[in-house]
């Protein structure tokens, strides 16, 4: 899969609230291994997605661990160099 493959996953997992832990983890390891490929807003969009809450009917929120904190950790390690740009369309 390529990088846009790659990021439409977890687009895909959200809007089909997907609640597999592991399908997730193993979307979010294929998007930090092409970190490097994505632009500003796709790392902010890929921050957004794996932070958001899948709620069930009640509107409560399914536990489950989409990514691991080192995602997290990359991702708000590399977004500040890229602030500049977001606002830019």
């Amino acid at each position: 899969m390529n990088a846009k493959n790659v990021i439409q996953t977890p687009l895909i997992l959200q809007s089909l609230k997907i609640i597999d832990t592991e399908a997730w983890q193993l979307a979010s390891t294929h998007s930090l291994r092409l970190l490097h490929k994505y632009k500003d807003r796709d790392m902010s969009m890929l921050l957004d997605l794996y932070d958001r809450d899948i709620l069930d009917q009640e509107g409560e929120p399914y536990l489950i661990q989409k990514a691991k904190s080192e995602f997290f950790e990359r991702i708000a390690g590399i977004l500040p160099m890229h602030i500049k740009n977001l606002g830019k369309d």
